[in-house]
């Protein structure tokens, strides 16, 4: 399983434009809070289903009392299964939560809306962590790792992506 360095390092062939504002503004939000990353995009989905369901993802976090910042971002769906697919353009929410400990309420609102939108993984990030963790959301028959490639965590399963820095990009 790949690190999260090595993660970000293949993130850095994508185009990201990040003011450095954004950066400076992600950063506030997020170095004393519990954050997650979710989306509710399928690439399988028609672009209208789509803008449909991450609207109706944003109610839900609105709902729950937790803010948001809009995010672009690419994934790979279905890893290591004949359907795996690079999904890019798709509309992700860097969710920001509670300040401190919040007994995992986040996480566990990351998890149930995962699996509810049908989602591989989110990411999440207790308050006071160093790591981002990614928690996997979908049931797959074959979780076999191949040799040096990346692979989603397991359902449930909670798998460090390495030392979260809100302060760089393709990290």
């Amino acid at each position: 399983m790949k690190s999260f360095k090595n993660f970000g390092a293949d993130l850095e062939a994508q185009s990201v434009a990040l003011e450095e504002s954004s950066l400076s503004r992600i950063y506030d939000h997020t170095k004393n809070r519990n954050i997650g990353i979710i989306t509710a995009n399928r690439d399988s989905n028609p672009p209208d289903v789509n803008l449909g369901l991450n609207r109706k993802l944003e109610s839900h976090i609105r709902d729950a009392g937790y803010g948001y910042i809009h995010l672009d971002g690419d994934y790979v769906e279905n890893h290591g299964t004949p359907e795996a697919r690079r999904v890019g353009g798709e509309r992700a929410y860097l969710v920001i939560g509670k300040e401190g400990n919040d007994d995992g309420a986040l996480k566990g609102f990351l998890r149930k809306h995962g699996e509810a939108f049908d989602q591989d993984s989110v990411l999440h990030k207790a308050a006071g962590e160093k790591d981002a963790k990614l928690i996997g959301t979908t049931r797959f028959e074959d979780h076999s790792p191949k040799p040096g490639d990346w692979n989603p965590p397991k359902y449930h399963q909670e798998v460090s992506v390495g030392e979260y820095h809100p302060n760089r990009a393709a990290e």
